[in-house]
């Protein structure tokens, strides 16, 4: 059962994402605590930060054992 979410296909080479230390498989959850279930949440939210903000993202990682809750810091790079 994989939870919903934005499932993360690649992580871009020198990103935000790989520097914060966000994996090919995991699925982000929420930003800041809120909710993220669809890849426009995720683009309207992340719009409303501003380059260099540090975010929290909320990710799901698959484990031998299911999925475990993560959050991990972002700071946001310059669009």
């Amino acid at each position: 059962d994989m939870p919903e979410g934005i499932y993360v296909r690649s992580v871009a080479e020198d990103s935000p994402a790989m520097y914060a230390g966000v994996y090919e498989a995991d699925i982000i959850t929420s930003i800041d605590s809120g909710e993220i279930r669809t890849i426009d949440e995720y683009e309207e939210e992340i719009q409303r930060h501003s380059p260099d903000e540090y975010i929290k993202l909320g990710i799901k990682r698959a484990t031998m054992d299911g999925y475990v809750d993560i959050e991990v810091p972002v700071q946001l790079g310059r669009r």
